[in-house]
């Protein structure tokens, strides 16, 4: 699936009064849309947030210059593209409106590739009481408390797919896939959006990497993408796109 075009479409909307800031009064708020159309007839999207007309225009045209990166080659060679503009963008500094721009980029990619005709159901990670980050995986006493990695599923989800607790499933995205043992729970509701049923599925983050050999289990982050927020930076882990069956 080749990108094809790349197009991006500014909406500034004024504020009735302005708003204080570090930086001087705000005068409106807008967002950049940028469309990645693909030879599939699949675009994918994403928004840059923006302040005012002079950071949208900058920012409208950070994408455009970058685009030309794309553009003719395969929309899922994300890590490729990155490699590239982070090239490209060393003459104005690996920060800012440049890493905007590639984010920008980065997310309208991976909304291609991860449809939800292909994968229906929304993931969140989080983590546990019993644990710190990754470091705890290791610690004896921890790892008693919480010994391995769990997929959390709807009971509705789980009795429409057949899938009892501690059964094996797999987790799949456009990424990547794991593994791990079923957590049927009433806790994740079924959510319903535009009148449809949506289910959420929720997994811990913290295995992957074997210390005292006894936990167990996938790390999480093989299945998020590596899409960040085009205004804080920050890693979009708490929603993506992922299909579930048995393993």
């Amino acid at each position: 699936m080749k990108v094809t075009a790349v197009e991006t479409l500014p909406v500034l909307v004024p504020l009735a009064s302005p708003i204080g800031s570090a930086l001087g009064p705000i005068h409106s708020f807008g967002c950049i849309l940028v469309s990645v159309r693909t030879d599939a007839g699949i675009t994918g999207e994403n928004l840059i947030f923006t302040l005012n007309g002079r950071r949208t225009k900058v920012l409208r045209q950070m994408v455009d210059e970058l685009s030309d990166l794309i553009v003719g080659r395969d929309a899922g060679h994300i890590a490729d593209f990155w490699a590239r503009a982070w090239k490209d963008i060393n003459f104005l500094g690996h920060k800012g409106v440049p890493v905007a721009g590639i984010s920008a980029l980065d997310g309208a990619l991976w909304d291609a590739l991860g449809k939800a005709d292909q994968y229906p159901i929304v993931a969140t990670t989080y983590r546990l009481t019993e644990h710190f980050h990754y470091w705890t995986k290791n610690n004896p006493y921890n790892i008693q408390e919480q010994p391995e990695f769990f997929v959390e599923i709807p009971v509705e989800l789980a009795e429409a797919k057949g899938i009892k607790s501690t059964q094996l499933v797999r987790v799949t995205s456009a990424r990547g896939s794991i593994v791990g043992k079923a957590m049927v729970t009433k806790r994740i509701k079924p959510m319903t959006i535009a009148g449809k049923t949506v289910y959420q599925i929720g997994m811990p983050i913290h295995w992957g990497f074997f210390g005292v050999g006894e936990q167990q289990g996938s790390i999480a982050n093989l299945v998020t993408h590596s899409v960040v927020d085009p205004n804080s930076f920050a890693p979009e882990y708490k929603g993506f796109l992922v299909k579930l069956e048995k393993a």
